[in-house]
């Protein structure tokens, strides 16, 4: 008996008249969401992972001779590899969840985020549209690789975020573009900067959304993450008055927090609004 592969689509193979030249053999058998991906366009599409974005894609069951097809189609494997993994797929009509093993094609390392031709994605939109798929994604995927190739941070640029955002600084959410997007006021602890500086965020209420250059907005909070978790070790064992700022300064420095003990002393006002509203500004 012949092996069948379920195929895992998300870019222009969304298309049922594309598939059916370039796999004769396919046939859809359902749909699902790659949760903690993100769809990008390096000139084509690609998904790479993302924790809190999703991707929705088309599951095919093709052919050995289908998949040498698209094997040619892709580039693999030096344009295109392949990758394995578990979806939780179900019909097109949402019902009957299983759980199945399928492949797909993510682009090969050393390609920069590029526009993608106009044709190409407007491939993908029918597609999106077809199997009623959240069309935000693919907006989103097209604003970045605009904003990117048009915008893109130079190395000096990256560098001063870096020295401006050191890992552990805390921010407090002002905007962010995203459905998923914590709320606005959300505080959240930069644990890095990538090359296009954007701020990797862990967010306090688990998102781990990055801060995009030049479209999300935050405000830097002198507090650091240490002095953070000190002083909500001293909240939660409920020992004094937050208030009460000599008494949390004396706890402080009887557990070898020191930092924070300076930062009560250096910055009173923002440690009463931090202690009354959650934020320092």
């Amino acid at each position: 008996m012949k092996r069948k592969t379920y195929y895992i689509a998300y870019g222009s193979n969304l298309s049922v008249e594309q598939m059916a030249v370039r796999c004769p053999d396919a046939k859809i058998v359902g749909m699902a969401t790659l949760k903690d991906w993100k769809l990008v366009f390096r000139f084509h599409a690609d998904i790479v992972p993302c924790e809190g974005r999703v991707v929705p894609v088309l599951i095919w069951e093709i052919s050995e001779r289908d998949e040498t097809n698209l094997d040619m189609y892709e580039g693999h494997p030096h344009y295109y590899v392949k990758r394995q993994m578990g979806v939780n797929m179900t019909d097109l009509d949402g019902k009957n969840p299983r759980q199945v093993n399928a492949m797909a094609y993510v682009m090969a390392e050393g390609h920069s985020v590029r526009l993608p031709m106009k044709g190409y994605y407007d491939v993908i939109a029918e597609g999106y549209k077809r199997f009623g798929f959240n069309n935000y994604i693919l907006e989103q995927a097209l604003k970045e690789a605009r904003r990117k190739s048009m915008n893109f941070p130079d190395r000096n640029t990256v560098e001063r975020v870096r020295k401006e955002y050191p890992v552990g600084t805390r921010v407090i959410l002002e905007q962010m573009d995203d459905p998923q997007a914590p709320p606005v006021g959300t505080l959240g602890t930069v644990i890095g900067v990538d090359d296009a500086a954007n701020l990797l965020t862990k967010w306090d209420n688990g998102s781990g959304l990055n801060v995009v250059y030049g479209e999300d907005r935050v405000t830097k909070m002198i507090m650091t993450d240490k002095v953070f978790r000190a002083l909500m070790r001293i909240r939660d064992s409920g020992v004094t008055n937050m208030f009460a700022k000599n008494i949390v300064q004396r706890l402080a420095f009887d557990a070898g927090e020191y930092e924070l003990v300076m930062y009560i002393e250096e910055h009173p006002k923002e440690y009463a609004h931090f202690i009354m509203t959650g934020r320092e500004v």
